[in-house]
């Protein structure tokens, strides 16, 4: 090997295991329900504390979907919007197991 080109170095990629990933995925959706239940139980509807210049913590209901969308639908678009959500993390689960092809993996 020419002495004025460094060899290249080897590096190691460091993966979560499944497991671990999971178990963040986990406290995330712990620590979401339970800022959410926490305000709900200790502030007043309308409640609103500037965090920053540009966000607020403001005390809402939303009846529907995401910003009120589907809100005055009758109730049909939360058993419909669970379904959904379960089938597509149901494939995403799938895809994951699925073992990836050369080019998958590159990318």
């Amino acid at each position: 090997m020419n002495r004025f080109i460094p060899a290249p170095a080897t590096r190691r990629v460091q993966r979560f295991s499944p497991a671990s990933a999971y178990a963040l995925a986990a406290f995330i959706f712990t620590a979401d329900a339970a800022s959410k239940y926490g305000l709900h139980e200790n502030t007043a509807y309308g409640w609103s504390w500037p965090v920053t210049g540009f966000f607020n913590l403001v005390h809402a209901r939303n009846q529907g979907a995401a910003f009120s969308f589907l809100a005055d639908a009758g109730g049909w678009q939360r058993l419909f919007l669970t379904g959904l959500a379960l089938l597509v993390s149901a494939g995403l689960l799938w895809l994951l197991q699925k073992p990836l092809s050369l080019l998958e993996r590159l990318a």
